[in-house]
């Protein structure tokens, strides 16, 4: 047993006062390698920077060249589509408006022309009118047995009024002949119901067919309305004011002259 023991050596233990080497510590070349490594990595990061700002930079100076030309595009669009809308609005306005003038200018033409030939329809009948009157015949009777009696002032207005007018004392068929007969008993003197009777039955037997006949009297006689319910002649008004005896006459033209 104890030859076995002897036998095995006990293990090479380090010494106490000998110093173990650190396997954590470099070596010299171990730490220039690393240091060049660092300088490498350093470095590499560097240009990884510049790299990025000038990326940055470049990607700023896109965007600015970018948003300069697409203003440059949009205030170039708008201008020209300002300036097409400014000159199609022009245009149109134009249209519109030598449209609107052609549509007045007709207009105001057809309705100028309705006036004007209206106006001219009316001068016409107006001078038709006076024509009428300027042809009319009127006999002023006022019965009277004085040959030389004046005629009233009624008659001066049927004269100025350029009627062919004729001044009458005798009731004569030849002198009635196409004419409009004042038969006056208002300013006749003396003027009764035996008188009125009298040149009624008279008027009505020598008044031609083609004679209208106006009786101006501003009183009541018997005589005149058995004349109204009696007499066979036609055209034949009574009136009791000068303004009624100058309505009657004027229609007694128009009469007669239809029946010409």
């Amino acid at each position: 047993m104890s030859s076995i023991l002897a036998q095995v050596s006990p293990p090479n233990l380090p010494s106490p006062n000998v110093p173990v080497p650190n396997s954590s510590v470099p070596s010299a070349p171990e730490l220039d390698l690393l240091l060049k490594q660092i300088d490498f990595l350093q470095e590499a990061n560097q240009q990884l920077a510049k790299s990025f700002q000038s990326f940055v930079d470049t990607i700023k100076w896109t965007i600015t060249i970018v948003g300069s030309l697409l203003g440059i595009l949009v205030f170039s669009a708008r201008s020209i589509y300002k300036n097409n809308l400014k000159e199609a609005t022009d245009e149109i306005t134009k249209n519109l408006k030598r449209r609107l003038e052609k549509i007045v200018d007709k207009e105001i033409d057809v309705r100028l022309a309705d006036t004007v030939e209206n106006r001219l329809d009316l001068v016409e009948r107006v001078l038709n009118k006076e024509a009428i009157l300027d042809q009319a015949k009127l006999v002023y009777l006022l019965p009277s047995n004085n040959s030389s009696s004046n005629p009233p002032d009624a008659y001066e207005i049927y004269k100025n009024l350029k009627f062919r007018i004729s001044f009458e004392t005798k009731i004569d068929s030849q002198n009635l002949s196409q004419s409009i007969v004042i038969l006056d008993f208002t300013n006749l003197p003396n003027c009764s119901e035996d008188i009125v009777k009298l040149n009624l039955d008279k008027i009505v037997q020598k008044l031609p067919t083609q004679s209208a006949l106006v009786i101006y009297c501003n009183k009541q006689y018997s005589a005149i309305n058995e004349f109204r319910n009696q007499s066979n002649i036609s055209y034949y008004a009574i009136a009791n004011t000068q303004v009624s005896l100058m309505g009657y006459v004027i229609d007694s033209a128009y009469i007669l002259k239809a029946l010409a």
